[in-house]
């Protein structure tokens, strides 16, 4: 027999998927896309229902940006509007008192009947005979129809032939319009005092 000549045969193996589960997968997929859509559109519509609506505003008085055209601006209350924005204007008084054989050296001073003050600052000496010294101070003022004292702090004494203390306070004290402030130096013994000084602070226009 003569030779036998052998061909190698190749064999390709066809993977079969059945595609049975993909209608499955699609559906499941589509329905959680569904279900997103409907929430973020419920969220948007929530959404848009709290927007509230515009509101027009009419400028009767535009300004330009041409720099050769005057852009004038006109306020119609000024009054009105520094008065609703708090806008104040300075205020300060002097204070002055003597007292001879007595405990309490007082001086007072009467805000404003259209205003109402705003007290930011108290500074004061005294001169006291040697035997004495402020024992405190204080400032009483009304606010809202109600009296209340203020303590201001006093610095040592500075002894000598007449003695002499000084009181100073960084304070915020409410004043009604037309009440008494009253700026008291009680003394630890009755004894002559001279004392003066000053108050700063703004005034506030009464409607």
């Amino acid at each position: 027999m003569g030779d036998t000549v052998r061909f190698p045969i190749h064999v390709r193996r066809r993977t079969i998927i059945s595609t049975a589960i993909f209608p499955r997968v699609s559906a499941d997929t589509f329905a959680v896309i569904g279900v997103l859509a409907a929430v973020s559109w419920s969220s948007t519509a929530a959404g848009a229902q709290h927007v509230p609506p515009a509101v027009p505003v009419s400028v009767t008085n535009p300004v330009t940006l041409n720099p050769a055209t005057p852009n004038p601006v006109t306020i119609g209350n000024p009054t009105d509007i520094a008065n609703a924005a708090g806008i104040q204007h300075p205020y300060s008084t002097e204070v002055q008192c003597q007292a001879t054989n007595q405990t309490v050296c007082a001086a007072t001073f009467t805000a404003p009947s259209d205003q109402r003050l705003v007290l930011e600052y108290v500074g004061a000496h005294c001169g006291i005979a040697a035997s004495a010294q402020l024992a405190s101070a204080a400032v009483t003022a009304t606010n809202a129809g109600t009296s209340t004292s203020n303590f201001i702090g006093i610095h040592s004494v500075v002894a000598g032939a007449i003695n002499s203390q000084t009181v100073t306070r960084l304070m915020r004290i409410y004043v009604d319009a037309g009440t008494t402030v009253t700026v008291s130096f009680s003394l630890n013994s009755s004894t002559s005092a001279n004392c003066a000084g000053g108050i700063q602070g703004q005034a506030i226009n009464v409607p």
